[in-house]
């Protein structure tokens, strides 16, 4: 092309990253280059524009067909094509050509290409190339075709239960394998959690990773990721480990359990502030898969790292209900070969012991079952089980409450772990309303309260009563359960609830 005038009225070109610019703009908008600083502006035809896909396709006509875009962020543009060689659909990543010239974009793009293309996982999304053609820099990965979770949550509102803990099981293990190798993601969402043709859930865009082997590009005390689904340590700008992703991925699961995340906010400060001191919200929880499933996210939204499952096998544990320290159960079953004479006696022995049942069947009526049999099934409880090398620990759990109908009493479910059976105690229930200052003083709503003196029905033991909150306003209240045993030991639990108003 021939230089162009500057006294023309033809639309230019930016000289550093090729956008169209408007006639006698001085800035360009998408690189931000002074035009009166640079001789090199070029004539541009208006019906040409340098667009993204134009630049992609053209840098990569002799590999790839450019079919569509699929979506872009701040510093990538995803487009779904087809990869001549191998007659297959590929996702091609590409930094945008505005910002190729930026030095420290371009590091921290191709630094999410290396991290990603060394983490090999069945739910990590695969990096097939990683390659540069002139100003295009980008890298080509597996086209996912089943959608995000974002789009899922976006139809469906929310998932069941079941569909959750298997995206927990999921996630939670590719998470698990690239904190292993010093990778925190920092930034689990909705919208980077993926599903192919059968459903399995891949994470993808490990654009903020943090590699231990990487050198640091964030300063410290800042802070980076989507505040939405941000760990409270991330919020503050601390270092962050994998047990950071182990929270994010938590607020997912919430969003998923109950449509909605657990803290809103009209800005980025009032949502990691929210983070970082207010308690998790409790849903109203209906099935016990729900309950199963909630038990577990409230481990992984604790407050401080070291309360949460501090690995991908604990978290793994407890998703299947086992501890921490047992291992999983084989899913490989092998049957080994019998010999045939074992068959035939066993066949033998099996003939007369039902001949012998159906003899001792007539004399008299069935014994009573001993033994394990005979046992009722143990309560369902919060309490964590006791195993051979630790014990219950002393504390009190309850369960969520949700929203309540004005006008109605509440039935308080709660657990005193780890006293014996027949240990005395004494208890206390409130519910608090939360209310300004002002609202206090202007005559607030008085707290309702029930105490009481009952015996522990064992190290896990679960109990049940019934506050009167039938004339409390609307409004949101926390509860609190408090115990205190016989040597003053004092333990409390507390969450919140809401009464809804009238409609």
């Amino acid at each position: 092309m021939r230089k162009a005038t500057k006294s023309g009225d033809r639309d230019t070109a930016c000289a550093r990253c090729g956008s169209l610019l408007p006639d006698k703009s001085a800035t360009c908008a998408a690189c931000g280059l002074n035009q009166k600083a640079t001789t090199g502006v070029y004539e541009v035809s208006p019906s040409q524009p340098p667009d993204d896909a134009a630049l992609v396709r053209a840098a990569l006509a002799d590999e790839y067909d450019i079919l569509e875009e699929l979506g872009r962020g701040g510093m990538a543009v995803v487009f779904r094509a087809r990869e001549r060689a191998l007659d297959r659909d590929v996702a091609i990543k590409v930094l945008p050509r505005a910002l190729a010239f930026d030095a420290a974009l371009v590091e921290r793009f191709q630094r999410e290409a290396r991290i990603a293309a060394a983490l090999e996982h069945p739910h990590i999304v695969p990096i097939h190339r990683v390659g540069r053609a002139g100003d295009t820099i980008f890298f080509v990965m597996k086209h996912v075709k089943g959608g995000s979770l974002a789009d899922r949550l976006r139809e469906r509102h929310h998932l069941p239960a079941e569909e959750i803990h298997k995206i927990l099981v999921e996630v939670g293990g590719a998470l698990a394998y690239a904190a292993e190798r010093g990778v925190v993601h920092r930034d689990i969402k909705p919208e980077n959690i993926l599903f192919d043709e059968s459903g399995r859930a891949l994470v993808t865009d490990f654009g903020i990773a943090r590699s231990t082997d990487a050198t640091a590009m964030t300063r410290a005390g800042t802070s980076v990721g989507t505040p939405r689904y941000m760990s409270p340590e991330q919020a503050r700008g601390k270092t962050v480990d994998g047990r950071s992703d182990i929270y994010s991925l938590g607020v997912v699961a919430y969003e998923c359990l109950t449509g909605r995340a657990p803290f809103e906010g009209t800005d980025h400060y009032s949502l990691m502030y929210a983070h970082v001191s207010q308690p998790i919200p409790a849903p109203a929880l209906d099935t016990p898969e729900e309950r199963t499933v909630f038990g577990v996210m409230e481990k992984m939204l604790r407050k401080e790292p070291e309360d949460r499952p501090q690995t991908g096998a604990e978290l793994e544990a407890l998703l299947e209900g086992r501890a921490p320290n047992t291992p999983a159960p084989s899913r490989i079953r092998r049957t080994p070969r019998v010999p045939i004479w074992q068959v035939a006696t066993a066949a033998t022995l099996i003939v007369a012991l039902g001949a012998a049942a159906v003899f001792s069947s007539r004399e008299g009526e069935a014994k009573p079952k001993a033994g394990l049999a005979a046992q009722a099934p143990e309560p369902f409880s919060r309490c964590p089980r006791a195993t051979k090398a630790t014990s219950v620990p002393y504390r009190v759990m309850i369960d969520p409450v949700g929203v309540r109908k004005r006008g109605s009493d509440i039935k308080v479910a709660y657990d005193v772990c780890g006293l014996k059976k027949g240990t005395a105690y004494e208890g206390v229930i409130v519910a608090k309303r939360q209310q300004s200052k002002v609202g206090r003083l202007f005559g607030g709503t008085a707290p309702v309260e029930i105490r009481f003196t009952e015996e522990a029905i064992s190290a896990r033991s679960r109990q049940q009563r019934t506050l009167a909150t039938r004339k409390l306003p609307s409004g949101t209240y926390t509860l609190t359960v408090s115990v205190t045993d016989g040597k003053d030991r004092v333990r409390n639990v507390a969450t919140t609830f809401e009464i809804a108003k009238d409609k």
